[in-house]
């Protein structure tokens, strides 16, 4: 059965900065590295679902009453990377039309002068 038009859905906005190469110094045979707080652009995160997420039409209890099948109503299974968000240059980034539910936030790809750990 699709899913409503009219559900209410989400989005997951995220913002990464961390410390950053901003200059360079050369003094008595020293190099002298001078970072500062930036955003962070092309950071990967996947969005994964955190547990099976149903569309808002699912009454669980009254649909297994009457012996209907839960799983004609399923949008997303538990593990599913739903979405995939990357940092702008503003180190900002979004992902849309999420399902009401659970999710983590998995980075993959840590962005542009940063170490992934």
């Amino acid at each position: 059965m699709p899913a409503s038009k009219y559900e209410q859905k989400g989005i997951i906005e995220i913002y990464k900065h961390g410390e950053q190469l901003a200059s360079t110094e050369v003094s008595e045979e020293k190099i002298l590295f001078k970072y500062e707080d930036a955003p962070v652009e092309g950071a990967q995160f996947n969005i994964v679902a955190a547990e099976d997420i149903y569309t808002q039409e699912l009454d669980k209890a009254l649909l297994s009453q009457y012996g209907v099948n839960v799983d004609d109503y399923l949008i997303y299974s538990e593990g599913d990377v739903v979405a995939t968000i990357t940092t702008d240059r503003h180190g900002w980034g979004y992902a849309s039309g999420l399902y009401i539910g659970n999710y983590k936030i998995v980075e993959t790809v840590a962005g542009n002068g940063v170490v992934l750990n």
